[in-house]
């Protein structure tokens, strides 16, 4: 009975680290990365199950309740989508009336059709939720009960191979091997992901859990050679993530990176009890801000920077994805249709060979597939994100706490980067994300529930 409990308690500590490596390693493409995300998509599906059925594992906060109130609202607007609509009313809905005369061309009758224009992509597009899903439910569940090390230094050190591997595809090119994808951004350190801004965003992302690991050392106050020695590999390992986004070149994630250093610096400042002091701090920031510029100006060195507009600019992109809200509002698109309905509100004469395959602007995306409905679910969502981060960033400083306010700071960079980009339609962007999220809603409201919810994390 012992050997079993034992080995129970063994999964529940190891699962949660090694799902978000196997996250990280494999899900960084959309397109052209069908097995792996299979893969992830079924493995999230066990894991799922798991949390759910296992019944000694504790129940989820109220926090953590709530955002799945509001997941099961987007899971039942996404079902919905696919439901068949008699003809009478599919054809007179916003947006169908061109397709109704397409029918007609053709001498065919409307059919009874789904209120989603793609409805395999609605349904692919329901099962890509899985992994964020699941690394919400094992962080609510799991909550690294026991040490937060394994958890942040598995994500360093992926982010950390995740730069070698950039590298190697640089000096090597497309012969090398060394590309996981074959649509992705060829010649540029892209890494484990299959977009270069993708890649400067997941390791921009890495940073806040190095710094639980720094606040660690800092107020650890056994002294010893393994402890400097962990931290001389965490400075390492963050000097490496800072040198990776340098050579990314996403111009995006630059004016992001001095704002994640400050706050967290803001994680980490805790009063020191040893050796490693504040001042320590500011000079390995120094010391990773000068191996980053000798990375960045060396034969390696901006790689993925390519300020060039392309055929078709951002703004341009927005402004016709508008169009296409306007003529399917208040029903919307369906999940997935933005690849297929786009080139509808395109000028003839402009279009080339490169085609959109997302607005770069998960918002406006969001409100183009689901309609009135989009904006509705990311205010309600919004809402419960400056509801966790003002009680987190207000509750007492402790070791789990400085864990959540990491897991805010990394969703800081999601919900800005989505701004300009889609990072959490890849499974290891919006995974992470799960994770952040399920961190701070297992954050309860008083301090003293906080301590008793993640208090193991001190022990």
């Amino acid at each position: 009975m012992r050997s079993a409990a034992s080995a129970r308690e063994g999964l529940r500590g190891a699962a949660l680290p090694i799902f978000v490596v196997l996250l990280m390693v494999l899900g960084g493409g959309t397109r052209g990365a069908f097995w792996a995300n299979a893969a992830l998509q079924m493995l999230s599906a066990c894991a799922i199950a798991w949390c759910i059925l296992d019944t000694g594992l504790p129940r989820l906060s109220r926090p953590a309740r709530l955002l799945l109130g509001l997941f099961g609202c987007l899971m039942a607007v996404s079902l919905l989508q696919l439901v068949p609509l008699p003809a009478e009313i599919w054809s007179q809905l916003p947006g169908r009336e061109t397709l109704a005369e397409d029918f007609s061309l053709f001498d065919e009758k409307v059919r009874a059709l789904p209120l989603s224009l793609a409805p395999d992509d609605t349904m692919f597009g329901v099962f890509k939720f899985l992994p964020a899903l699941a690394a919400f439910f094992l962080t609510s569940k799991l909550n690294p009960q026991r040490d937060l090390r394994p958890l942040c230094l598995c994500v360093l050190l992926t982010g950390t191979a995740s730069v070698l591997l950039g590298i190697a595809q640089m000096l090597t090119g497309r012969e090398g091997g060394f590309y996981f994808f074959e649509i992705t951004n060829w010649d540029q350190p892209v890494g484990f992901m299959a977009n270069v801004n993708h890649q400067a965003s997941l390791l921009l992302m890495t940073l806040p859990f190095g710094a639980v690991l720094v606040s660690k050392l800092i107020t650890d106050p056994a002294p010893g050679e393994h402890r400097i020695e962990f931290g001389l590999m965490v400075i390492g390992l963050l000097a490496s993530v800072v040198s990776g986004i340098m050579i990314a070149g996403s111009m995006t994630v630059y004016g992001l990176l001095i704002p994640v250093i400050l706050l967290s610096f803001l994680i980490g400042r805790a009063k020191s009890s040893g050796p490693l002091t504040l001042g320590t701090l500011f000079s390995v920031s120094l010391f990773i801000a000068g191996v980053a510029l000798v990375v960045s100006s060396g034969p390696v060195g901006l790689g993925g920077l390519d300020l060039s507009q392309g055929t078709l600019s951002r703004p341009d992109t927005w402004a016709r994805t508008l169009d296409a809200i306007r003529a399917t509002m208040p029903f919307g698109s369906g999940l997935g249709s933005f690849e297929w309905l786009f080139p509808h509100f395109e000028d003839p004469s402009q279009v080339t060979s490169t085609f959109m395959n997302h607005a770069h602007n998960d918002y406006l995306e969001l409100t183009l597939e689901y309609g009135l409905a989009g904006p509705l679910l990311l205010t309600g969502f919004f809402a419960w994100l400056v509801w966790r981060v003002v009680s987190i960033w207000r509750a007492p400083d402790t070791e789990p706490v400085r864990l959540q306010r990491a897991a805010s700071v990394v969703l800081l960079i999601v919900v800005v980067h989505s701004c300009v980009d889609y990072p959490a339609r890849t499974a290891a962007i919006s995974g992470l994300a799960g994770l952040c999220l399920g961190l701070m809603a297992a954050c309860s409201d008083s301090p003293r529930g906080l301590l008793r919810s993640t208090g193991a994390l001190v022990r």
